[in-house]
């Protein structure tokens, strides 16, 4: 082989490593470029999705404000919360619904140990043997 042959060989073998060089550059770059394409694609799903659920709050808040601006909600809130009537209508009161003075419970006598055991052992027995003593 001539020493020019070799030469271009080489010069050859350097155009080819650059060549590699530069692919594997573009690659990565490529790659690089993909990966965050994806990222900002995630983001502006969540960003998509985040924005829809907003959307369905207000539209839920738009509804209970025309809700609350309707007279059946003004009319409802009033006789609820003002006891407040409509013209022409009479309030009835049934008094024995209406709770009377309330009397403090007397005083259980206190138990003492014995007769605590004894009424558990005829409240067992009668539970069990249906016997009543």
């Amino acid at each position: 082989m001539s020493i020019l042959s070799k030469i271009r060989l080489k010069r050859n073998h350097i155009i080819n490593f650059i060549i590699i060089i530069v692919v594997v550059y573009v690659a990565i770059a490529t790659l690089n470029v993909i990966a965050r394409n994806y990222q900002l694609q995630q983001q502006m799903d969540e960003l998509i999705a985040e924005n829809e659920i907003l959307e369905l709050e207000n539209e839920q808040l738009r509804l209970e404000i025309a809700y609350f601006q309707t007279d059946s909600f003004v009319e409802k809130e009033a006789r609820a919360k003002l006891n407040l009537q409509a013209p022409g209508e009479h309030t009835v009161i049934f008094s024995d619904l209406i709770p009377g003075p309330v009397e403090p419970p007397e005083p259980e006598p206190e138990q003492t140990f014995v007769e605590a055991a004894d009424e558990n052992i005829r409240e067992w027995l009668y539970f069990l043997f249906r016997i009543d003593l």
